[in-house]
């Protein structure tokens, strides 16, 4: 939740509420009446207790196969460069081979504008064309059917690498369609998007956060003025776009993670009518985190994310990998730095709380044991 536990009946309380109602079936009245309160004493866990749900791995692995995206988003710091070699290093630990692509050097293309953004500003500006690497291997899972019984079989692992520069945000709106489970990795933009070039440059943005009809009719707050002209010039939303032209293939069942500063503000979007109406929360299921993430933990939350989804564990156990994981990855990287004793104890208490979320989990199959 964007808001946390902030003791305002405010939207994220209402639009709860009719969440449960729709999840529930709940046809009489409205809001939290009786009836919603009913239903509510019959789910609700018992204190302390958290209800836990399954992705419907049942559908994941049917076919023998989990065809991912791993895009890595542009940083000025250049974590981008750091963070290829260590997903390289765990595709080779897996005993994943290089199928297609290459990681030689990429060629330089002349920049320029594709409809927006200043010309006279980039015509003379030079990209590093992104070149995706696709990566194969096999991996052995087991994981509870729709019946909740136990099926373990061989499955063929592929992932696609991107990284950023030109022609990046086109291969990843190509995963965001045809993957099962498609990985970002970098700035949001001040939730505008994922972003796969420098910053104050609209070229690689594939935006989410803003231009989209909800904002126009005023349901939802967009990044301000200037954020849209540092990264959305001249842009339509690339979500919207895509359902206008009908290039979603709705029936597929997918998983999204945006491991991008506050992606939970992407729920707003991705919920709200920018995607067509099959890919609801049946047929998709969302990761995202609810505060910047430190560039220190690298890769790890993505690669968390991945490991859980091929332990089939439940969409909380995996909330709950990602923070330790990423969390462990921090301090390590504390601890080697060249800070002083104090800066590194300074360091170790950051970040805390909850970093990552879940959300779509309640129309998915519920975790025995659990209530």
């Amino acid at each position: 939740l964007r808001y946390k536990d902030d003791g305002d009946y405010g939207p994220e309380t209402r639009g709860a509420i009719e969440q449960f109602r729709a999840d529930s079936t709940i046809t009489d009245g409205e809001g939290f009446n009786a009836s919603a309160m009913k239903a509510l004493d019959k789910r609700a866990p018992a204190p302390g207790q958290l209800e836990q749900h399954h992705l419907d791995y049942g559908r994941l692995f049917a076919d023998d196969k989990l065809d991912v995206t791993l895009a890595l988003g542009y940083d000025e710091g250049g974590s981008h460069e750091r963070e290829l070699p260590m997903a390289r290093a765990w595709f080779e630990q897996h005993k994943m081979t290089l199928t297609a692509g290459g990681a030689a050097a990429k060629p330089k293309v002349a920049g320029g504008t594709d409809g927006g953004g200043d010309a006279d500003k980039d015509k003379d500006k030079e990209e590093t064309l992104s070149v995706p690497e696709t990566w194969t291997g096999k991996q052995s899972v087991t994981y509870p059917d729709a019946t909740g019984k136990r099926v373990t079989k061989d499955i063929t692992l592929s992932i696609t690498l991107i990284p950023p520069g030109t022609g990046a945000k086109a291969a990843f709106a190509k995963g965001l369609n045809e993957s099962e489970l498609t990985l970002y990795s970098g700035h949001a933009r001040r939730g505008i998007g994922p972003d796969f070039d420098k910053d104050k440059s609209a070229h690689e943005n594939f935006v989410i956060g803003v231009n989209s009809a909800l904002h126009k009719a005023g349901r939802l707050v967009g990044p301000n003025a200037v954020a849209r002209s540092h990264y959305v010039i001249g842009k339509k939303n690339d979500l919207e776009q895509m359902k206008a032209d009908e290039a979603w293939k709705t029936d597929t069942y997918r998983i999204w993670f945006f491991a991008a500063c506050s992606s939970i503000a992407y729920v707003d979007e991705l919920r709200g009518g920018l995607l067509p109406e099959k890919m609801d929360r049946h047929n998709l299921d969302i990761f995202g985190t609810t505060q910047s993430i430190p560039i220190a933990a690298g890769l790890t939350p993505v690669f968390s994310n991945l490991e859980g989804i091929l332990a089939a564990e439940t969409m909380e156990q995996i909330v709950e990998r990602m923070q330790r994981s990423s969390l462990a990855a921090f301090r390590q990287k504390v601890d080697e730095s060249d800070l002083s004793d104090k800066r590194k104890a300074d360091a170790r208490k950051l970040y805390p709380g909850d970093w990552f979320t879940r959300e779509g989990a309640g129309d998915n199959p519920v975790a025995s044991g659990t209530p």
